[in-house]
């Protein structure tokens, strides 16, 4: 027979088992409200950071597009592009505004959205304080099928908005989209 002598646990030994385990204790509380904290932190900078943009791209005034028909030129009696689109484009903001890129959207087939064709032109910068007109130069008349159209820019820090509305109180960040519901087109 094997005699097995257990001795028996001292109170030291006790007190700092239970101290162990309310340090860990207290280490992963502290641990989880840090992470918390952050997560909160890195949310109020983003919403910041967001409103500042959005601030900044309000700056940026653009208005819905005129159609015209240009006068044919004598020099050029072979002129395939006697429609014109100009778009209105202000940048009051304080940086220059990026890619700018003025778009209209036709239906190919008439009742066919999925015929949608895009004709668009770009302006590399627009300024701080610069006012244009974007204008586009068209083979057909761009009212006939027309869908919609949106002026869509790139801030100074690389976000890109679109307006597509003349009534839009503030640009909308532009993710590859077409515009919204048709826009009337003044002739």
């Amino acid at each position: 027979m094997v005699v097995q002598l257990v001795q028996p646990i001292s109170w030291w030994a006790t007190a700092a088992t239970i101290a162990n385990t309310v340090g860990v204790l207290a280490a992963i509380t502290f641990g989880i409200a840090n992470l918390r904290q952050r997560s909160a932190d890195e949310k109020r900078r983003v919403a910041e950071e967001e409103a500042k943009s959005l601030a900044q791209a309000r700056l940026v005034i653009t208005g819905q597009g005129h159609v015209g028909v240009r006068e044919a030129d004598p020099a050029m009696p072979d002129d395939e592009l006697p429609y014109l689109m100009e778009f209105p484009f202000a940048n009051h903001g304080d940086r220059p505004v990026l890619d700018v890129h003025p778009e209209i959207w036709r239906e190919i087939e008439p009742g066919n959205p999925e015929s949608a064709q895009r004709f668009m032109v770009r302006q590399p910068v627009v300024a701080s304080g610069e006012s244009t007109t974007l204008t586009m130069r068209l083979q057909e008349d761009p009212s006939q099928g027309f869908m919609g159209w949106l002026i869509r820019w790139t801030d100074a820090d690389g976000k890109q908005w679109y307006r597509d509305d003349p009534d839009q109180d503030a640009p909308r960040r532009y993710i590859w989209q077409r515009p919204g519901e048709a826009r009337h087109l003044p002739g």
